[in-house]
């Protein structure tokens, strides 16, 4: 094949991918950014890590059936154009333009494992340090006046009034319970609030703060003029240290690998990780091979291309969705990972038998014979056309 050709048909090929994944995954991102972040949260500065660690996670799960679908729709598209009528005349068979799709599609599953094992786990970080950041720290844009706003399961509680200029704050209560038992509460009629980069701080005016420990049943009253807390775990400086299995980098997970007897729980987790990091990928080429087989099997009509196209694409889609779920519930089931390699084998072993079976050529014999049927008949008519009289 020409590199001309060659470079046309991945140019194609790469240029519908990106289209479909911009249309196919961006509804799906801001239905997870919606999910993770509620109310006032989507318009903080909460938002950009969210993102950043949502779109390689769900652009790793769909780049199967987006890859696999855009390869059936260009062939389609092929089909319908009279490209690929055009490329056998000119000696370039289906089959070539079937294998460079394929290759591409190798490509593929190549950049779906760069996302499995580096992009996904080096992004997933910044949702979990969010969460914990929404579970256990106060942030002023969710603050909301005239509320008991409950931080860290109500283990800290803020209450003001009113908030002017969202930057002064009436009739401020904080209040903090810490792990040793001790109760702290701070009252004043006017706070504001500063920030130093990412820490912002409560400056309270003429207020007073009591103090309370159980353990020596003492209650401590103590009045200020002024008095600074960081909003940060209130000062605790307290940071997530737990890491989760989807953070795990491709060393570091293998060495993470737990006992199933000693810890089930851990390892049910770590197993479906390593389920959907290995298999997930390989489904792009396993998919693109069964649809371009599949559509080939159905002799893809110039007349109802689009309609073969969508019926293919259809069938991916709901083999995906099936596979993945699938995949999901091996934490639950260790079946659940023979089941998944079951369905993966029987749609691959589908595709080469469709392929041995010789029906993967998107334009068939009994599609051409029509245009060369014409071509003859035109042929004809034209000799039949009677000569021009000679000038005398």
């Amino acid at each position: 094949m020409p590199p001309i050709i060659r470079g046309y048909l991945t140019k194609q090929l790469l240029s519908t991918v990106l289209v479909v994944s911009i249309a196919g995954t961006g509804p799906a991102v801001f239905i997870s950014l919606f999910n993770t972040l509620h109310g006032d949260a989507l318009f903080t500065r909460l938002a950009w890590p969210v993102l950043a660690s949502v779109i390689p996670l769900i652009l790793y799960h769909t780049l199967p059936v987006l890859v696999a679908g855009s390869a059936v729709w260009c062939f389609s598209k092929f089909s319908a154009e009279g490209t690929l009528m055009i490329l056998q005349s000119a000696g370039i068979s289906p089959w070539s333009v079937s294998a460079r799709m394929v290759t591409v599609a190798v490509w593929m599953t190549g950049f779906g494992y760069i996302l499995a094992w580096v992009a996904v786990p080096w992004s997933a970080g910044y949702a979990h340090d969010v969460l914990f950041s929404l579970d256990y720290d106060i942030i002023p844009a969710l603050l909301r006046p005239g509320e008991f706003n409950e931080i860290d399961h109500g283990r800290k509680v803020i209450f003001f009034e009113n908030s002017p200029n969202g930057q002064q704050l009436t009739d401020v209560f904080l209040f903090e319970m810490a792990s040793d038992g001790t109760e702290r509460s701070y009252s004043a009629p006017l706070a504001t609030i500063t920030s130093e980069g990412s820490t912002y701080h409560f400056i309270m005016f003429d207020g007073s703060m009591q103090y309370l420990d159980r353990s020596q049943g003492g209650l401590k009253v103590v009045g200020f003029n002024a008095v600074g807390i960081p909003l940060t775990m209130f000062g605790n400086g307290a940071t997530r240290t737990k890491t989760f299995v989807d953070e795990l980098g491709p060393a570091r997970f293998f060495k993470a690998r737990p006992d199933a007897s000693s810890d089930p729980e851990t390892a049910g987790w770590w197993w479906r990780d390593a389920a959907k990091r290995v298999g997930i990928p390989l489904l792009t080429l396993v998919h693109t091979l069964f649809g371009l087989s599949l559509l080939g099997a159905l002799g893809n009509p110039v007349r109802h291309h689009r309609n073969w196209a969508m019926l293919v694409c259809t069938v991916l889609l709901a083999m995906h969705v099936a596979l993945v779920i699938v995949v999901e519930q091996v934490f639950f089931s260790p079946q659940a990972t023979l089941l998944a390699a079951v369905l993966a084998g029987a749609e691959l072993a589908a595709a080469l038998v469709l392929l041995a079976w010789g029906h993967a050529t998107p334009i068939r014999r009994r599609h051409s014979r029509p245009l060369a049927w014409r071509l003859i008949l035109d042929h004809r008519g034209n000799s039949a056309l009677p000569a021009a009289p000679t000038p005398q």
